[in-house]
């Protein structure tokens, strides 16, 4: 589900995701954060530390 959320909307920030999940009635197996930087150390998707954005940004490639 967070592939198809970062295709479709592009760079996001973890707030962003989340807010995304509830309006879904979904539930990350983890902590939003913890299991996206889970996905980004195995390469599936990228993330910086964002102070423009004052929190982590996740895209894909």
């Amino acid at each position: 589900m967070i592939l198809d959320i970062l295709k479709e909307g592009g760079p996001m920030t973890t707030i962003e995701i989340e807010e995304i999940f509830r309006s879904q009635n979904a539930e990350c197996p983890d902590s939003a954060a913890l299991f996206l930087n889970k996905m980004r150390l195995s390469g599936k998707i990228n993330g910086k530390l964002s102070i423009e954005h004052k929190g982590w940004l996740w895209w894909l490639d």
